[in-house]
C-alpha cells in the first residue's frame, strides 16, 4: 500500500453509486474503475490512496479481502457486521458496503464525504 498522504496527485477510486462522496475539499483525484474488486486491488498495490463501494457483493470481496489485508491496508464495513461470515449462508442477496484504505489514519480523512453515500 501507499504512505503517502491525500493529494490531487492521488487517486481515489469509487463506484458509480458512491458518487455522493465528491465533494469540494475531496482530498485526492477521482477514478471509477467499474470493479469492486479491482478497486480495491489497486490500494494494496499501492496504486491508489483508497476507494468506496457502495454494494458490492460477496464475491466482489473475497479474494480482494485478504490482498488488502496482507498489502497492510485498512478494510472499513460502513454497515454494521460483514464478517465474519457463517458457513451455510446464502449471501447472494447482500451488499456489503466498504471503505478501503492504505493505512488507518486515512479512514478519518475520508470518513466525512462518506455521509451522503445510499447504502
Amino acid at each position: 500500500t501507499s504512505i503517502d498522504s491525500p493529494s490531487n496527485n492521488h487517486f481515489f477510486n469509487l463506484c458509480s453509486r458512491s458518487t455522493a462522496a465528491i465533494k469540494n475539499g475531496f482530498p485526492c483525484k477521482i477514478r471509477m474503475l467499474g470493479v469492486a474488486s479491482y478497486n480495491f486491488l489497486t490500494v494494496a498495490t499501492g496504486a491508489t490512496l483508497g476507494g468506496i463501494e457502495a454494494t458490492p457483493k460477496v464475491w466482489d470481496l473475497a479474494g480482494a479481502w485478504v490482498i488488502v489485508q496482507a498489502a497492510g491496508g485498512v478494510w472499513a464495513s460502513l454497515k454494521s457486521e460483514p464478517f465474519p461470515l457463517s458457513s451455510g449462508e446464502d449471501y447472494s442477496d447482500r451488499s456489503f458496503p466498504t471503505l478501503v484504505v492504505s493505512r488507518p489514519e486515512l479512514v478519518s480523512v475520508f470518513q466525512p464525504f462518506l455521509e451522503g453515500i445510499k447504502i
